[in-house]
Formats: structure tokens, sequence, C-alpha cells
């Protein structure tokens, strides 16, 4: 016992309770025991632990084991503390680059937990940017030592090699920044030493002598190949005299021919150069690239690839063969660790696979999760666990609303309804095994009730009662009354099965008729379509287009995807348009012949008369005016006051009648616009089950037009439907008022039942078993009460038969008598009072 303990909780670096990265092996490790019953131990932590609360269990008295149980459980929340501790603490020290802290936190964190992944990876790391950062500070450290010597061109050489190793280096490029800046002053000191020399010798000749002298010079050292010095004589030749051709074109040749030595020149440094550190260079490459593609092998799992580069990678850099040792030894123990973690892995996997064949989504996605994080890189766990997320959502939450719902309507007695709830659960989850379980369970709950109360007989004669009035409902297609009543027996016997099929029956019915009514309204919709279409097409042929237009704007609204009463409205416009074409040209015409006519008759007028017939046909002009532009009613008061004065114009009085017509058509029209928007939007309420709405409109459309026979149809439907909601909801709210009343019915709380069974008459008068209810209820009542007068009476009885037979004759007639009030037809306190009486003359 005190070995597991230590075992587990034991911190020191000597005991291995699982393979660490570096963990030493000291003289009393498992590993060096020459015991035979140990020969090494390589176990989890949690397995550990599993060993430890067995043997408190079977080793310790209960209470002992209870409270060693809650202990471990507390250690092991501390370990797991201190694991999270560690892995910040590493987490900090490595973004501070405090990569040596880091790595320490990194280990600690790895003994509390061998399992993790996370600060396995982290080491690796760690290791890669410490041997990176080695090289780089070697780098520096030769490259600051030359540059303290003045060697400038060797510090300047290694500050390069630095850069390559780390890509970016702020002091390196420093520092070659600096030895650049130092050759270029070097340089152009000596320049101005050679300008200042030459100009002090030659102070006081011409320009054309000194021009002489400097191309002399120049020449001098052009020919002999010594090109720098003759570019500075042509440039001091330039100085003097500047417009001198020559020199300019050898300046030109020279900037040419120097720029390609310098070209050439730092072509063949740079391939000296680089034969010089290749060596160098390819030893540090082929190293990190060893280094690279065994981290990566690592990151892939391949670790017998990952040792093989490790080698490759100590081979070409034999001074950190000893670093490199130290990975190559991590990988192998990460190998043995991954063949565990394996093995742990495919059995969590086996058992997630297992708990979510058994829809058990909850306990499969923690194993999931686990074996996700033993093999991080297998995809399965994570597309399980995806699946799982969503199957807890769709399934499993509903179904624990469910269960909760239900065993509230349990703990409550109202089995019907958990039953219910019971058997939705089941059909979101038929692997599970306990709704089914629940449902036997509150059967025998019930049973049990029903036998304790001695009520079995009354419950069947009433369950019985109750599913013959349903059948009998239902034979009748009596369907409300029919599903009440099988409701009603589902309350009284929840796990009958019986009702609920005849229940589940009845809603197959009832979306039957809906699908019926739809039907009804298509065929209704159609018939009104096809008379509407008949009336149009029969005012069309005789050319009364007003009519026919009405009718077929009537039939467009009743099916707006048909083709035909809208060509049919077109066709009457053109009509339209071309009757008004051809009145206009009969109108021209008859002016013409009536303007001839009046010009013949004015040759034979008076002047008065002449100037009588001008008002009539100005008073016709505008009249004509006005009804070319629609504006009937003015035109119309034109035309009768021509009539006024030529009371037989034939040409006004059928312009009259024709406005007459028109304003008649008008007044169509906008009636029926205004029927034809107050149905559409009618129909568009009703068929959104927005009745209210539908009604106000289909009311509208009634006052618009009251000859039309659907909107009376479409209230009539209207009234049906907010009767059956009505109905409906009466029922819905009888069905609730009757399972709490016969809820406090079998408690035997009669007053409330009672109570409740009057609120279901409220609500269906005539209902025939809340009043037999209400009778049963009463005659209980009545022997409840008989029950107490009994027992008074016959306390009382005893009291005076005790007295009568002390001798205590008074204290005896007055508790007789006191029984005789409560039962005045009885004889036998009246024959006592009698006898005390005689007794006592």
């Amino acid at each position: 016992m005190s070995f597991l303990v230590k075992l587990i909780f034991s911190r020191r670096s000597d005991i291995s309770l699982y393979p660490g990265p570096f963990q030493r092996k000291g003289k009393n490790t498992m590993s060096n025991c020459k015991c035979d019953c140990y020969t090494k131990i390589v176990v989890s932590r949690n397995t550990l632990l599993i060993i430890l609360l067995m043997s408190v269990y079977i080793f310790s008295p209960l209470p002992v084991a209870s409270q060693n149980i809650q202990n471990s459980e507390s250690i092991q929340k501390r370990i797991e503390n201190q694991y999270q501790g560690f892995i910040s603490k590493g987490d900090f020290d490595f973004n501070n680059k405090n990569f040596s802290e880091a790595k320490g936190n990194y280990q600690k964190a790895l003994e509390m937990d061998p399992v993790k992944n996370y600060p396995l990876r982290q080491i690796q790391k760690i290791d890669s940017i410490m041997l990176v950062n080695k090289a780089y500070e070697s780098s520096i450290e030769r490259a600051d030592f030359f540059f303290k010597t003045n060697k400038l061109e060797e510090a300047k050489n290694y500050y390069l090699n630095a850069l390559k190793i780390v890509g970016k280096s702020a002091y390196a490029e420093s520092k070659v920044d600096y030895i650049d800046s130092v050759f270029q002053v070097k340089h152009d000191l000596a320049y101005l030493d050679d300008l200042e020399d030459f100009h002090f010798k030659r102070k006081g000749i011409s320009n054309e002598e000194q021009y002489k002298l400097y191309i002399e010079k120049a020449d001098e050292a052009f020919n002999s190949g010594i090109y720098n010095k003759a570019g500075r004589y042509y440039e001091w030749a330039l100085l003097v005299l500047p417009e001198k051709e020559y020199a300019k074109k050898q300046l030109d040749f020279i900037y040419d021919l120097v720029e390609k030595q310098n070209a050439a020149k730092e072509q063949l440094e740079e391939r000296a150069r680089q034969k010089q550190d290749s060596l160098r260079q390819v030893k540090t490459r082929n190293f990190y690239k060893a280094i690279a593609n065994a981290n990566l092998s690592i990151q892939q799992n391949q670790f017998e690839l990952a040792v093989t580069y490790y080698s490759e990678a100590a081979r070409s850099w034999p001074e950190k063969s000893g670093d490199v040792e130290q990975l190559i030894n991590f990988v192998k123990q990460s190998q043995e660790n991954r063949a565990k973690n394996l093995k742990l892995y495919e059995r969590m996997i086996g058992d997630a696979d297992r708990e979510y064949m058994g829809q058990e989504y909850r306990n499969a996605l923690a194993l999931y999760q686990r074996g996700n994080e033993l093999i991080p890189d297998d995809r399965y766990p994570l597309k399980q666990i995806a699946k799982c997320d969503s199957l807890i959502r769709s399934i499993e939450e509903p179904y624990d609303e469910l269960i909760k719902q239900a065993k509230a309507f349990e703990d409550q007695n109202l089995f019907a309804e958990a039953i219910k709830k019971y058997e939705e659960a089941a059909k979101l989850k038929p692997a599970s095994k306990f709704s089914v379980s629940k449902i036997t369970d509150i059967r025998q709950k019930h049973d049990n009730i029903l036998k304790t109360t001695g009520k079995v007989e009354q419950t069947q004669a009433d369950y019985l009662s109750v599913i013959k009035r349903a059948d009998l409902a239902f034979k009748n297609k009596n369907y409300q009354e029919a599903a009440l009543n099988y409701e009603l027996a589902t309350n009284l016997k929840p796990y009958e099965s019986y009702p609920k099929e005849k229940l589940k029956e009845l809603k197959e019915i009832q979306g039957q008729v809906k699908t019926d009514y739809r039907e009804i309204l298509s065929n209704r919709t159609e018939t009104q379509y096809s008379e509407a279409i008949n009336l149009a097409d029969e005012h069309f042929r005789a050319a009364r287009y007003t009519e026919a237009r009405v009718y077929y704007k009537r039939a467009f609204l009743y099916k707006p995807d048909e083709a035909y009463p809208y060509n049919q409205l077109r066709a009457i416009d053109d009509l339209y348009s071309q009757s008004v074409r051809k009145e206009l040209e009969q109108k021209a015409q008859k002016d013409t012949m009536r303007q001839m006519i009046t010009d013949e008759i004015k040759s034979g007028l008076s002047k008065s008369e002449k100037e009588q017939l001008l008002l009539f046909q100005n008073l016709q002009k505008q009249a004509d005016d006005a009804f070319n532009k629609g504006d009937y009613s003015v035109s119309r008061v034109y035309y009768q006051r021509a009539l006024a004065m030529q009371p037989n114009d034939e040409y006004s009085l059928k312009q009259i009648d024709k406005i007459a017509q028109f304003l008649k058509a008008r007044q169509a029209d906008e009636s029926n616009n205004q029927y034809q928007e107050h149905v559409q939007k009618a129909n568009e309420a009703f068929q959104n089950g927005n009745f209210s709405v539908a009604r106000f409109f289909y009311q509208n459309a009634q006052k618009v037009s009251p000859k039309e026979e659907y909107p009376k149809k479409q209230l009539d439907a209207i009234a049906k439907i907010e009767a059956e909601i009505l109905r409906e909801e009466n029922e819905k709210k009888y069905i609730e008022i009757i399972e709490i009343a016969d809820n406090a019915y079998y408690d035997e709380n009669f007053s409330v039942a009672k109570y409740q069974y009057n609120k279901a008459l409220e609500v269906k008068p005539d209902d025939g078993y809340a009043k037999g209810r209400i009778e049963n209820i009463q005659k209980v009542l009545e022997l409840q009460q008989n029950d107490k007068i009994n027992k008074a009476y016959l306390d009382e009885l005893r009291i005076a038969d005790d007295a009568f037979y002390l001798g205590d004759f008074a204290k005896a007639s007055f508790y007789y008598q006191k029984a005789l009030k409560l039962k005045p037809e009885e004889e036998y306190p009246k024959q006592q009072i009698k006898k005390i009486e005689e007794l006592t003359k």
C-alpha cells in the first residue's frame, strides 16, 4: 500500500512512473530492482490511481475507503493544477525567449502527465532553437574577436556567416555596415591626399601648361594600365580646361573599363570566399537540414526516420554529437510512448464507438476527445467529435429535456403525461433502454397505487366506460368527441396501447380531412374561374365589352397565372381603341356635313339667327372637346345646353346616351377594382390563417358587390374554421381540467375534484363523464358524512351507556339526547331515556 502511494506521488527524479524525455536512472530505480516481482513498471498516472483506489477499497473499512477516494480525487485534481501551472510558466518563459527555464518547466509538466503531447512538442522546438542560437553565438564570438583586433575583413566574414544562420540580426547587420563604412572612408582619404599633393607642387603655371602636364601623366598611367591613377589625372585636366573632349572620352573609357574590372574582381573574390567557406557552410547547411527533416519526421510520427536524420546531423557536425544524442534518446523514448499511447488509443476508440452505437453521445464525445489527445494526427476522432457535437444538439439535448419533463410528471403522479414524454424520448434514442424501463416502472407504480387505494375495479370500470363512449363516437364519425374520450382513457390507464393507437388513427383522419378541405377550396376556385370565364365570353361575343372586362378581371383574380383572361383584356383594350378611332372618323365626316349644311343655312338666316347658330356650334365644340378628354360630366353639361337651344338635335342626344353608358361602365369598373382588391387581400389573409383580417376584407368586398356569392361562401368557411378552432381550444382546456380533476379524485381530494369537474361542465355543459364523476363524489361525500354521524352517534351512546350502568342517570340522559339529535329515527336512545325517567320517579 505505502509502495503504491510513493510510486504515484513521489517527485524524485530517480523513480520513473512513465518514461520522460531526460529522466536519470539511479540506484534506487525500479528498472534496477533485482526482485522477481517487478522487472519494469511503466504505467500511466491514472492507471496507478485506479490501483490505489482498489487497494484502499479492499483493505480499508467502508468509511475509510470513502474518505480515501475523496482524498485521491483531490490529489488528482492537485496534480492536474500543478501540470497546468508548469505549462503556464513554460509558455511565459518561451514567449519571453527564456528557453532554458521554459524547457525545465515543460519537462516538469511532462513528468506530471507523460501522455500529453504539448510539452513534448515544445521541448523539441526549444532544442532546435537552442542549437541554432548556439551556432549563431559561436560565429558572433569569433567575429567580435577579429573586430577587436582590427582584422575587419575576417570580422566581416564571420558576421555575414551569423546572418546566414539566423536570417536576421540587428547586431550583425550594424557591424557589417560599420566595417563597410570604414573601408569607404579609407579609400576616400587616400584619394584626397594624392589630390592635394599634386596641386600643391604645380602652383604658378598657366592652365594650358597644367592641362598638358595632367594629360601626359594620365596617358602615361593609362598606357601602363594604372587606370585609377590615369582617371584622377584626366579629372584634374578637366578641372583646368573643362571643354576638352579628349579627357572626357578617356574618362568614359576608363569608367567602363574600371567597372568591368571591378565586377570581375568581385566575382573572383566571391569565388575565393565561397571556396574558403564551402566546407563550413556545407557542414552547417547539412546539419540544420538534417535537424529540420528529423523534426518534421517527429511531427509525422516517423520516429525511425527521425533517428536516421539525427544521426546524419551528428556526422555532419561531430562537435554537436552530444546534443544530437540527447535528441535521439528523446525520439526513441517518444516512440515507446507512442506505441503505448496507440494501444490505449485503440481501446479508447473501441469504447467510444460502442457508446456511439448505443446512442450515448456525451460519453462517446469524451472518449473521442481523449483519443484525439493521445493520437492527434488521426482524423477519425475529429470526425466523430463533430458528429457527436451535432447529435448532442439535435438528439441529446431534446432527449434530456424530454426525460426531465417526464420525471417531473412522474413525481407528480401524472403517469399519462410521463409515459408520453418517455415514449417521445424513446423515439429519439431507440437504442437506449432507459425510457422503456421507466415506462415499465410507471405501470408497476400505477398498479401498486390502485391496489393500495383499492380502486382497481373502479378504474377498470371507468376505463371501459370511456372506451365504449370513444368507440361509439368514432363509429359515428364524431372524431372530436372520440379523441377526447381516448385521451381520458390514456389518463386512466397510461400504459394501455389501444387508446393511443386510436388517437394516432384519428390524427391521420384529421390530416386527410384537412387535405380534403384544401381540395374543396381548390375545386371551388376552379368552378368560380370557369363561371367567370363563361360569363365574360358571353358578353364578349355580344360586344358588351364593359361587362366582359369585369368578368375577365374576376377570372384573372381567381387564377393569376392563366394567360387567357389577361389576353382577352388586352383584346378588349384594342377593340376600344379601334372603336374610338372609327367614332372620331365618323364624327369628322358628320362635322364636315354639318358645316356644309350650316353654311347653306347661314346664307338664308338673319343676323340674330346666325348668332344663335354660332352659339349652338360653340357649345357642341366645347362638349366634344370635354368628351374626347374623357371628362364626361362636363361634356354632358355642354350637350344639354346645346339641346336647350335645339331640342331635336340627334347628335347631342346620341352623345348624351354614350356618356351615360361610359359613366355606368366606369362606375362598374371602379367597383370591380375595389371588389378585386378586397378579395385579393382577403384571400392572402385567409391563406396565412389570419381569419379576422380575411373576414374584414370579405365583408368590404360584399359591400361593394352584394350579389357576389364568393365572399359569402368564404365568410361561412371562416365561421366554420373559427368554430372548429374554438372547439379544439375548449376540448384542450377540457382535457387539462379533467386531468387535474381525475388526479384529485384518485387522491381523494374530493372538494378540488368537484370544483374542477364543475369547471369542465362550464366548457362542455352536456358532458356525461364530468356529471357522473360529480354524482360519485356526492355519494362518497354523503357516505363520509354518514360515517361521521355514525361515529359521533356511537361515541355518544358509549358515554351514555357507561353513565347509565354506573347510575349517573343525569349524564346518561344528556348523552342519550345528544345521540337522538344525531339520529332522531333511532329507537334505542328513546327507550333508554324512558327507562331513566321511570327509575328517577
